[in-house]
């Protein structure tokens, strides 16, 4: 599992990064890569962020998947300050890049069920279809991963005090942890946070894959996990938990945002967008 690429002309560190990452995969040959979203800087507001980011996908010498984040698409309605929620444009330029922005792939004795976080709150089909989509995935024996941009739940006390864009939005977090307990989702895979984690809540265990580009200062986001570069490795096993690693890539730097590298979004608000 891979999050938060944050591929841009602007992030040449990300792609630097990104050729760990490839090494890596090359060396390792897992039977899939699944990318948790963010893939791009500002994909929401130009694709040819979301082109660039395919092309570095496509380096991968194995298949791979990906789900949209915020930054791909917009964010969710109730989350979205000013023009930077989803819309049905940015969701059809994410389709014409990667394809579908949720889907279902069968490993073995596992299904792995991806969504397009973004899509809960927005109303309309494209959210309708995704509420059908999710149940028909979650029926039969197969045990189940559900991969998600924005992590799913945590403890309500947890859930007070973040920020409402941290998590899938309410009520949709609701409806989603039901649906996930009631169809036996024994994890939950999610990114967004850019950092590692693992903790129990609603009987499941949710893994935070942690970002491959760059980490958030602590004045601009608390210490919840920790603060690494790196990716997610899961083992599905016919029998028993699923084991989990969070692995640094020979050659993968660890950057901060702001410290060891500027911004790209500061200098988004003096660059036309294409």
């Amino acid at each position: 599992m891979v999050s938060d690429t944050h591929f841009s002309l602007r992030t040449p560190e990300a792609q630097r990064n990104w050729d760990a990452v490839v090494r890596h995969v090359a060396t390792l040959r897992p039977d899939l890569v699944v990318h948790v979203g963010d893939v791009s800087v500002d994909g929401a507001h130009r694709p040819d962020e979301l082109r660039l980011a395919r092309e570095q996908l496509e380096r991968l010498p194995v298949d791979w998947l990906a789900v949209p984040g915020n930054h791909d698409v917009g964010d969710n309605p109730d989350d979205a300050p000013g023009d930077d929620g989803l819309t049905d444009g940015r969701l059809a330029r994410w389709r014409e890049a990667f394809g579908p922005d949720r889907w279902s792939v069968d490993l073995g004795a596992w299904r792995l069920i991806g969504l397009n976080a973004q899509v809960f709150g927005a109303g309309g089909p494209d959210e309708d279809e995704q509420w059908e989509f999710l149940e028909e995935a979650l029926g039969g024996s197969r045990r189940k991963v559900l991969v998600t941009h924005k992590p799913l739940t945590a403890d309500a006390e947890e859930l007070a005090a973040a920020p409402a864009y941290r998590f899938v939005p309410a009520p949709a977090r609701l409806r989603l942890t039901r649906l996930c307990r009631d169809g036996r989702v024994e994890a939950v895979v999610s990114g967004h946070v850019h950092q590692q984690r693992r903790l129990a809540a609603a009987g499941m265990t949710h893994l935070w894959a942690t970002t491959t580009w760059a980490v958030l200062p602590d004045e601009l986001q608390p210490v919840i996990g920790a603060k690494r570069c790196g990716i997610l490795e899961l083992s599905l096993p016919d029998a028993g938990d699923v084991e989990t690693s969070w692995v640094e890539p020979s050659g993968m730097a660890q950057l901060t945002l702001g410290e060891d590298i500027a911004s790209p979004y500061e200098r988004l608000v003096d660059e036309p967008a294409p």
